[in-house]
């Protein structure tokens, strides 16, 4: 069972962030340790306690036993999360035997799940939860059915994870007796999709040796079922008021949506096929984006905004597109009008991207793209912004020049901005438009403002994307990642302008690490194939 836990363990390290890092009362966590000094057990441990979904130490000392003094526990007011509590001894340690552990939350045992133990260390992964505190789950029924006790089969390590975050819900060591070879959990889950484990250190094959139901207000919830190939556990697909599919069918698209009670937010219901190893990616059209699996997105501005999930896996990937309209918002700051205008009779461009930008922080606040044809030359968009300094930058694969069939204004209801304005015009294929709202900050670039410094094109890339600093900086380092943040590729390019081959990168999303001499800028970039 070694092998899996540790991918477990990986794979909660890799992935998890604060999931309960809102305001809540902490939780009176006492663990109870006991060495039986008399009976062999070790006279001294050094000890951790960490909170793995916020990456926290929490706690970090020794703890010293004697045959008088042989028992000690160690209070923590805990918040909800999921904890890994480690021990390590110089001398031999055999639990249940000379070294016993027992974990309270307020006041009530809980089972924890010893992820991993040899001689001298073990360790105890447990998740303090309060969605039935707050009324925001439903109650959700497991029974473990263990039919092969008499074969030597007495203890059954059962897994929770939220599937859309991969955040743990649980971890439970269950231990059966002749008496007891049914033990029944009670969780309350929110809406969403989960995944139950169950591991052992012995083979286990799904019903033949253990059997688990999963039930909500009296009805099975199990969606799929899944055999691990080395026969070291099975999982269970659960939705809980959701419809989570699972299929060996190629990628497929596809999601609903629903307002909320809040004007301009917006409720996405992921109702994409579910393959093997898929990850999602949400652009709500206003220049936002997600890779949650049912995000909630809350718009600024009125108007229609084409909405696009694109569901992807190594072997796959599809794109769902529709149009949300937005009504009922105001703009609480300044509302912005953009208008492109691009001369296609007289040899303009017939489209054009553009990324409205903060200046001081960097962050791209809307992007798109604007299609011209001989008869349509005129393009229009409106950004809430609050007061601060910005820029609008422009680019195309093709060359480009403000004024020379390609203009831009800028305005604020009706008074136009332009006249404030400063222009760059960054190299033949871009240039910025730099403007103030009510700000004393200077208009225009120095090196101090972090104004993105590259354009990337075509994106999504097929088989080639072409690199390209805005300010013909040389990048000294390319570095291409997963969305995993694995390194996949480095090169030293030494040039401003880079042409990236992706035939070898399988369909997907990926980052790309600029560095130059000037620092650091990281850009998303897709596959397709």
């Amino acid at each position: 069972m070694k092998p899996i836990i540790a991918t477990i363990q990986l794979a909660i390290v890799a992935f998890l962030i604060p999931f309960f890092s809102q305001a809540q009362e902490c939780r009176d966590v006492n663990i109870h340790l006991n060495s039986e000094v008399s009976n062999g057990g070790t006279t001294y441990i050094s000890y951790s306690l960490a909170n793995i979904t916020q990456a926290q130490i929490i706690a970090l000392d020794e703890v010293s036993f004697s045959i008088a003094s042989h028992e000690v526990n160690l209070g923590h007011c805990l918040d909800n999360g999921c904890y890994i509590f480690s021990v390590l001894s110089d001398d031999p340690i055999a639990l249940n035997e000379n070294m016993f552990f027992e974990i309270t939350v307020d006041g009530a045992i809980i089972n924890g799940a010893i992820m991993d133990q040899d001689e001298t260390t073990f360790t105890v992964m447990f998740c303090l939860n309060n969605d039935e505190q707050n009324g925001n789950c439903t109650s959700t029924t497991v029974n473990v059915t263990n039919h092969s006790y008499a074969n030597g089969l007495d203890e059954i390590t059962l897994i929770v994870l939220e599937m859309d975050s991969q955040a743990p819900i649980s971890f439970e060591d269950l231990h059966f007796t002749s008496g007891q070879t049914t033990i029944q959990l009670n969780y309350c889950l929110a809406n969403g999709c989960y995944m139950i484990g169950a591991l052992s250190d012995t083979p286990i094959v799904m019903n033949d040796d253990v059997t688990i139901t999963v039930t909500a207000n009296g009805q099975s919830v199990v969606i799929d079922a899944f055999q691990e190939e080395e026969g070291e556990g099975f999982g269970l697909m659960v939705g809980i008021n959701s419809n989570c599919v699972i299929t060996d069918e190629p990628c497929e698209a596809d999601f609903s949506y629903q307002a909320t009670s809040t004007p301009g937010e917006f409720h996405f219901n992921n109702e994409s096929v579910i393959v093997d190893g898929v990850q999602w990616y949400w652009e709500f059209g206003d220049g936002h984006s997600s890779a949650s699996m049912n995000p909630t997105h809350q718009y600024h501005v009125e108007g229609a905004y084409e909405v696009c999930l694109t569901s992807y896996t190594e072997e796959c990937s599809s794109i769902y597109c529709t149009t949300v309209y937005v009504n009922g918002v105001e703009c609480t700051d300044n509302l912005v009008n953009f208008t492109l205008n691009s001369d296609v009779l007289s040899g303009g461009s017939n489209q054009l991207m553009y990324s409205v930008i903060d200046v001081e922080s960097g962050q791209h606040l809307a992007t798109g793209v604007a299609d011209f044809t001989e008869v349509y030359q005129t393009y229009t968009y409106e950004v809430c912004l609050p007061n601060g300094c910005y820029a609008l930058m422009v680019y195309n694969n093709n060359p480009i020049n403000i004024g020379e069939g390609t203009d831009v204004n800028i305005s604020l209801g009706d008074l136009s901005l332009m006249n404030t304005t400063t222009t760059e015009q960054q190299n033949d294929f871009s240039f910025s438009v730099y403007f103030k709202l009510f700000s004393d900050c200077a208009v225009g670039i120095d090196e101090n403002q972090a104004v993105p410094s590259f354009i990337m094109y075509p994106n999504p890339a097929s088989t080639q994307l072409v690199i390209q600093s805005s300010n013909n900086a040389s990048i000294s380092q390319l570095e291409i990642l997963d969305t995993k943040g694995t390194l996949l590729q480095s090169v030293q390019p030494n040039q401003a302008t880079y042409t990236l081959s992706v035939d070898q990168l399988a369909t997907g999303v990926y980052f790309a690490r600029v560095i130059t001499a000037n620092g650091v800028e990281v850009l998303r970039f897709q596959v397709m194939h």
